[in-house]
């Protein structure tokens, strides 16, 4: 893996670290001190960056599964399948959370670098396969 794309991953690995710690740090803040308007403020800013770095990371897609999975944290639903009209915002913070957890485990950003050259065969593969969908259809992926 070259420099640059290896520089690539750490950057956006360590960026999704610090929004899932920070996420964790407002979710206990809420807990103890419930709807303070500072920590209500923060949880919104947190969103906010949470949302910017989503809509960077799924290329600005609102179809996107990244961007999808984003919006289904914010998305409650009651025991009947109706939209929920109150939801505690340490949930919500608790959703994003996990939904940020979850995109880093599927993407496989965590690796064990002494399997580098395994891990580099398997995407040259996936990659090639890629590009030869999208040159013979149009598009990268075959429903």
């Amino acid at each position: 893996m070259d420099e640059s794309m290896r520089a690539q991953i750490e950057t956006h690995l360590s960026h999704l670290d610090g929004l899932i710690q920070r996420g964790r740090q407002i979710r206990e803040r809420l807990r103890k001190s419930g709807t303070n308007p500072a920590v209500m403020a923060e949880t919104r800013a947190w969103q906010e960056h949470c949302g910017t770095t989503i809509n960077q990371l799924s290329g600005g897609s609102k179809a996107h599964w990244l961007a999808r999975s984003f919006s289904n944290a914010f998305l409650m639903r009651t025991a009947d399948g109706r939209a929920a009209e109150a939801v505690p915002p340490e949930e919500i913070v608790k959703r994003l959370v996990e939904a940020l957890c979850k995109r880093v485990e599927d993407l496989g950003l965590r690796v064990d670098v002494r399997r580098e050259s395994d891990y580099l065969t398997e995407f040259t593969v996936y990659t090639t396969a890629l590009s030869m969908n999208y040159l013979m259809r149009g598009k990268f992926i075959h429903p």
